[in-house]
Order: structure tokens, then C-alpha cells, then sequence
């Protein structure tokens, strides 16, 4: 049996947390290496909400009957929240000012949304696929992990 598509997801969002936390360990230690560091999160988050626009989503626009293909445009309204989040963070460090109150914004607003995605959607998409289909949609998302590094 393959990865589930729940394991995958979950995974990458601790994987991405971790990125962050590495992030803001710098920031307060090493401020000259945080943009470095700020940009590799980022670049890990845009992958994860790709894999999620592009894969997950679509996916769960068959099945309209599910509950957890109600929490699609909430899911899609909070990406496009976030991603100028992100954006602004990393100006923000670019232009060396204040990033603070940003980064506070990005992280209660992807506290609620992987929330929502880790009880909600990621468990019953792995009960609604068949085997067939959690196979397809892990393969593309163990590909999707395979951006070339930045910079």
C-alpha cells in the first residue's frame, strides 16, 4: 500500500513548520542569513499550496456530496490571504524593516487554516479516494517535492 495522501500532507506541513521555526531562530541569531532561510520557507509553503490548488482540490470538486469539498473555497480564500502574507514578510526583510506584526498575522491565520486542512480534509480525502487514486495523487505530490534550490 502506498503513502496516504493524509501522511503526505501532514508531513510536509510539519516539514515547512520546522522551516519556519529554523527561520526565526536565525532572525534572532544569525539576522543576516534570515532572508536565506525566510525564502526557503517560502518556497516550501508556495509548493505545498500548489500541490493543494492543483491536485487536492480539484479531487475534491468530485465529490460536491462530501463535507470536506465544502471547505474548499474556505481553504482557497484563506491561500489567497496568505501568499501576499508571505510576500510582504520577505519585503519586509529585504527593505530590513520591522517584519513582526506580518509574521504574527501569517502565523494565526496558517495556525487556523493547516488546522482546518489537517481535521477536515486531509483523513476523509484518504477515505474517499480509492487506492488507485491515493497512489496517483501521492506520486504527484512526491514530485511536486522535487523543486530545484533557490538562488
Amino acid at each position: 500500500m502506498g503513502l496516504s495522501v493524509e501522511f503526505l500532507l501532514s508531513e510536509d506541513h510539519q516539514s515547512i513548520d520546522g522551516l519556519y521555526d529554523e527561520y526565526l531562530s536565525e532572525k534572532r541569531l544569525n539576522p543576516a542569513r534570515a532572508l536565506e532561510l525566510y525564502q526557503k520557507y517560502k518556497l516550501s509553503l508556495l509548493r505545498h499550496i500548489k500541490c493543494e490548488e492543483d491536485l487536492i482540490f480539484p479531487v475534491l470538486a468530485q465529490l460536491p456530496d462530501e463535507p470536506c469539498f465544502q471547505e474548499v473555497s474556505i481553504l482557497r480564500d484563506e491561500h489567497q490571504i496568505i501568499v501576499p502574507l508571505l510576500m510582504e514578510v520577505e519585503r519586509d526583510l529585504k527593505e530590513r524593516n520591522d517584519s513582526s506584526a506580518t509574521e504574527r498575522k501569517l502565523f494565526e491565520e496558517l495556525h487556523e487554516h493547516n488546522a482546518r486542512e489537517e481535521m477536515r480534509v486531509y483523513g476523509p480525502l484518504d477515505r474517499l479516494l480509492n487506492e488507485g487514486q491515493k497512489q496517483a495523487v501521492a506520486d504527484a505530490l512526491k514530485s511536486q517535492r522535487l523543486f530545484p534550490k533557490a538562488g
